[in-house]
């Protein structure tokens, strides 16, 4: 996701709501171990694992729209989100999940000016 961007106008500071990024889909088995499932997301993503923020993931049905958003952020949470997902599976086979996180980590630290200079040769 992306964070909000603030807009002035006048004096007053308005937040304007961004669009997600939108990745996928993916489909994977219901074997999947937690260090796959993750090479999937940076795959898919083009990231390493030091930009994923794993401890705000979150997944939820599609249908019904309201259906709670429950925490992905281990392979315990991951057996339970995966579990549930067979159970829907088998009532109805269009039935998928979405996957969510926060704004992805940067994987490069930005380099100062300065620094630059004070590098050794």
């Amino acid at each position: 996701m992306l964070p909000d961007r603030k807009v002035q106008s006048g004096c007053k500071t308005k937040v304007e709501k961004q669009e997600p990024l939108k990745f996928g889909p993916v489909n994977v088995a219901f074997e999947i171990g937690w260090d796959v499932l993750l090479l999937k997301i940076m795959e898919l993503l083009e990231i390493s694992v030091d930009c994923l923020v794993i401890s705000s993931m979150e997944w939820h049905f599609l249908k019904p729209q309201n259906s709670p958003w429950l925490p992905m952020n281990n392979e315990n949470t991951m057996q339970f989100m995966l579990r549930q997902a067979a159970v829907k599976f088998k009532k109805d086979a269009s039935s998928y999940m979405v996957l969510q996180m926060q704004q992805l980590l940067s994987s490069k630290t930005p380099q100062l000016p300065w620094t630059e200079s004070m590098s050794p040769a």
